[in-house]
């Protein structure tokens, strides 16, 4: 299964030796513990050690028990292989 996704036709055709409009491979994020652990974070449904998130995908984090949020945002949406990551202190 991959974790990337399509965007744009589903189809194409050469115009002129050009292509036109051909789609887009959009990428997954990717979030490790590591980044996590250093961030005071983890993923609200458990811990992975690393997880893929596909383009438009929302995850949801929360602090690390103990841990006390530094921004208001704990709910991050993928676009096309970037993300915010919050953070606890």
């Amino acid at each position: 299964m991959s974790s990337y996704v399509t965007s744009g036709p589903s189809s194409i055709r050469c115009d002129n030796g050009q292509w036109k409009d051909p789609p887009k491979c959009l990428q997954p994020c990717t979030v490790t513990m590591e980044e996590m652990e250093q961030r005071g974070i983890q993923n609200k449904y458990g811990p992975l050690k690393k997880f893929y998130a596909k383009h438009e995908d929302r995850i949801q984090f929360i602090c690390r028990y103990g841990k006390s949020p530094a921004g208001e945002t704990f709910i991050e949406y993928c676009n096309d292989g970037t993300m915010s990551i919050p953070s606890c202190s």
